[in-house]
């Protein structure tokens, strides 16, 4: 059994892939995402029957939107990069400020409740397989 991690919200970035990713990292007074991370490794060896091509990581990170076709001149182009310098040197860390001082959005932090093993089969996760759900231990306070 692992224990629910407890994710606070640490980073918003707008990467150059146009992927929007949120970065939490895990507060839990024993690291409980390590042992997600181990838990989530057996669970896929007995399901698929292999090794979960994945690093240890100490910052979790999650997919949160996607600009999936870039503008189709140059101009536009630079414009659109110009405007991801602005939102992750200005806005996106403003507004993670903000979460994180926000009491009713519960300062940026929660517990990971339930873990999923899935495969995704149309990029970027549109349709995917779900092999295995299991919920965590939740004991955080």
């Amino acid at each position: 059994h692992c224990k629910c991690p407890l994710l606070v919200l640490d980073s918003i970035l707008w990467t150059p892939d146009g992927a929007m990713i949120a970065g939490f990292v895990d507060v839990s007074k024993d690291y409980h995402y390590g042992s997600v991370q181990s838990s989530s490794a057996d669970i896929a060896r007995a399901t698929i029957g292999g090794e979960l091509t994945t690093r240890p990581k100490s910052l979790i990170h999650v997919t949160i939107g996607r600009v999936l076709q870039k503008a189709g001149d140059a101009h536009q182009n630079q414009a659109l990069t110009d405007l991801m310098k602005e939102y992750n040197q200005k806005v996106l860390p403003t507004l993670v400020k903000s979460i994180r001082k926000d009491e009713s959005k519960h300062n940026g932090c929660f517990e990971m409740e339930e873990v999923s093993l899935a495969r995704n089969l149309v990029w970027p996760g549109i349709v995917c397989d779900i092999y295995a759900t299991w919920k965590l231990k939740c004991t955080n306070t």
